[in-house]
């Protein structure tokens, strides 16, 4: 359908690394790419709903995103329908200026994971491009490869990145009713308080902290929801929460431990 793409472009991200190689070297056998394909974050092109900005929607409620498809010769003459889907935020903007110059209405551009996202562009019964438009990076998807992942159980979402909070504005000095909640309870461990990314933008002046428990019982839920409206209503209210779990036998959970000082921390407590 189209002529190779040259792989004379700079990743963006870990994928776009494994697609240039793909791209540009003959040897790297093409599970290399496939398999992050459907663990990494891509990019749709959607028509834009100022209605819609500010909440967690891109398409009207009950309905699905209108992705566009277009329509061109295929390699034996015949037409053939394509939907594009974007490896890089980048990519995805390039995209939504190409789209807006092509038809009317003004364009946006939404992320998921690329195993919910392929199963839905799989729907419209179209050729799934990467990157179109984009001679250097577009790369035409092999359905044959497509269906393979979708066979394969999702993959996990990665572990969400967290920074321990800053000590100016320290939310643990509200914290001493819940520090002394959690002794109380032989089930805990350990407890930090990190900042965290909000879904939507917050107001000015507001910040996101997460209150994470360590159980004896990893999956043991029991304190989240207590813990979480102690935090909201000892701090003001500029400061919002949410608690979690957190597992010790992870790599990323021991070197946590290693380098920051629990908030809370049982006396038989050892990471």
């Amino acid at each position: 359908m189209t002529p190779p793409a040259k792989g004379d472009f700079t990743p963006q991200n870990p994928l776009e690394e494994q697609l240039k190689r793909l791209l540009t070297d003959k040897n790297t056998p093409y599970l290399d790419f496939y398999m992050p394909l459907a663990a990494s974050p891509l990019w749709i092109v959607v028509p834009h709903h100022p209605e819609l900005d500010g909440t967690d929607l891109v398409a009207p409620r009950g309905q699905n995103p209108a992705v566009p498809v277009w329509s061109g010769p295929g390699p034996d003459g015949e037409t053939v329908k394509y939907v594009g889907i974007y490896s890089s935020e980048l990519r995805a903007r390039k995209g939504v200026e190409m789209h807006e110059s092509r038809m009317p209405g003004k364009m946006t551009c939404v992320s998921a994971k690329g195993h919910g996202l392929l199963r839905f562009m799989k729907t419209f019964g179209a050729d799934i491009l990467l990157n179109m438009g984009q001679k250097e990076c577009q790369y035409d998807l092999d359905p044959d490869l497509i269906d393979y992942l979708l066979e394969q159980p999702e993959p996990p979402d990665p572990e969400p990145p967290r920074t321990v909070a800053r000590p100016e504005g320290d939310p643990a000095k509200f914290l001493g009713p819940v520090k002394e909640l959690l002794a109380r309870d032989a089930a805990v461990r350990a407890a930090w308080i990190f900042e965290s990314k909000p879904a939507a933008p917050l107001p000015r002046g507001h910040a996101c902290y997460e209150l994470a428990l360590l159980m004896h019982d990893p999956d043991d839920e029991h304190l989240l929801q207590k813990v979480e409206t102690m935090a909201k209503a000892l701090t003001p209210v500029q400061m919002e929460w949410t608690t979690s779990l957190l597992r010790g036998g992870h790599e990323a959970f021991r070197e946590l431990a290693g380098n920051h000082p629990p908030f809370y921390a049982a006396r038989d407590f050892l990471p």
